[in-house]
Formats: C-alpha cells, sequence, structure tokens
C-alpha cells in the first residue's frame, strides 16, 4: 500500500523536494523516505499528534525527546507558535530534524538538540545546536547534560519522550521538570519492545506526583482514564486533568490532517 502511494505521488508530482505535512507545515522529501524506512508515523502516532495540536498553544514551551525528524516540534511550533526543544540522538535523524526546521523557517522558535554520547548513566556529551539571526551562520556549541532540567532553559509546560532506555534516564533525572506545577502533561510514547523500558517505580512517581494516566481520543477531544501498566500504547499523564480536557475541548481545527496518512498506516 505504502509503494502504491509513492508510485502515484511520484507519478503526478515528479520529484517535489517537499512533502505537505499537516496544517500547512512541510518536511523534506528525504525526510517522508526516511519515516516511512522506519514505519513511522502509527496510527498511534497520528493520535499523539493530534493531542499535541489540540493542547499546545503560543507561547507554551514543548520538549520533544526523541525527536527524531522534527515531525512533533514542526506542528508544535509550526501550526501552534510553541516554543520547542527538539532532542535527538541518532545523527541521520539529526540531519532531517535540522533541514525540516530550516524548510519551515522555525529557527526562532524550535532548539534542536543532538545527544552525540554518553560519559556515563548521569553525564551525556550534547550538541546544543543555537540558532543565530536569519542570514547568520549557526552557532553550534557542546554542552555536558547531566539531566533533562540541566538543558531546558524553560520550564516546559508539556514533555513528549519515546520510552527508550536513554529517554528514560533523562527524563526520571529531571526532577526539577517533574515537580514543577508550570508542567501539565508528559506524553509517554511507547511501543511493545519498549515496555521493559518504562519502570514501575517511575510510573508510580508519576502518580505520587499527582499526575493522572489517560488515553486520547482525537474525534471526540476526550481523555479516558487508563491503568498504565495494562497498556502497550501511548500513556499521557496529565497533572491537572479537567484543566487539560478543557483546553483541548475548545482548540481550533486543524485543516489537512491527512486521513490519506492515516490509511496509510492502518491500511485495512
Amino acid at each position: 500500500m505504502q509503494t502504491l502511494f509513492q508510485q502515484i505521488y511520484t507519478r503526478f508530482f515528479p520529484d517535489p523536494p517537499v512533502i505537505p505535512w499537516i496544517g500547512g507545515t512541510k518536511l523534506s522529501k528525504a525526510t517522508w523516505a526516511f519515516m516511512q524506512e522506519k514505519g513511522i508515523p502509527t496510527l498511534d502516532q497520528l493520535n499523539n499528534m493530534a493531542f499535541i495540536l489540540d493542547l499546545l498553544r503560543p507561547g507554551d514551551v514543548f520538549v520533544d525527546v526523541a525527536a527524531n525528524t522534527g515531525a512533533y516540534s514542526i506542528l508544535a511550533s509550526g501550526v501552534r507558535s510553541a516554543y520547542s526543544y527538539a532532542i535527538e540522538s541518532d545523527s541521520t535523524a539529526f540531519e532531517h530534524l535540522q533541514t525540516n526546521i530550516q524548510l519551515n523557517h522555525l529557527e526562532k522558535l524550535i532548539t534542536p538538540i543532538n545527544i552525540t554520547s554518553a560519559a556515563s548513566s548521569d553525564e551525556r556529551q550534547v550538541v546544543a545546536t543555537q540558532h543565530a539571526q536569519v542570514g547568520q551562520t549557526l552557532d553550534t556549541t557542546t554542552a555536558t547534560l547531566r539531566s533533562l532540567d540541566k538543558l531546558i532553559r524553560r520550564m516546559p509546560d508539556v514533555i513528549r519522550i519515546d520510552a527508550h532506555a536513554l529517554e528514560m534516564g533523562m527524563l526520571q533525572s529531571g526532577l526539577q521538570f517533574l515537580m514543577s506545577p508550570y508542567l501539565k502533561v508528559i506524553l509517554l510514547e511507547q511501543q511493545r519492545q519498549a515496555i521493559g523500558n518504562v519502570p514501575q517505580n517511575f510510573q508510580q512517581k508519576l502518580l505520587d506526583l499527582q499526575f493522572g494516566a489517560y488515553t486520547y481520543e482525537p474525534e471526540q477531544k476526550k481523555l479516558n482514564p487508563i491503568n498504565p501498566a495494562e497498556t502497550s500504547a501511548t500513556v499521557i499523564y496529565c497533572r491537572d486533568p479537567e484543566w487539560v480536557q478543557l483546553r483541548v475541548s475548545i482548540a481550533d481545527k486543524v485543516k489537512a490532517f491527512p486521513h490519506r496518512l492515516k490509511q496509510l498506516t492502518n491500511p485495512s
């Protein structure tokens, strides 16, 4: 099904430099090929993207851990005008991330951060790419990351994190963020093969900090409470679920959320 779509798209739109994304944003053609090779986005991830679009507003701070090619950050900043920190360890994915930031002219709204190596369990070398003024050369600096809250300069409203061991370690050490009342949502995205990377004591820590566990239905714009230990899909931890529910329920609709893309991720 994916191959057929690519053939049809290429025939009617030969060699496009960019692929239209959601809400008027765009991704590079190379990014789209890279995403399809990795089998993303899944239907679960599309639902997560819908949640992020319904939740965020201009001025919010969004931290995207394991940002990959930047699909979430591009939506957060390009559609909702939130400020994003996009953190990625894979060098190829990070190159796509930087390209997509420039394609969408989001240099002032997205800070890309490349984790390049692990010095120890609590200390990692990262390359934080800070964008200079438009037309100037990008300034790349190296920093030492001991935890997520030592790297991010702004207190986040929303954190999205891929549940792999490296990223989970970063979040567990970021106690300042977890305890902050400004942090309303942690979107913990897990696949079946990554379930073991979400320690039960970490899940309990979030519950002790007054986070409730939910899933999201985009069509109804509704949060549903769940037991996080019984799901292999995304868990949305909300500290103030009534506030989150109100905010998503009154969100503006985003045009061109690609139904065809949903069909690609769920052909049946």
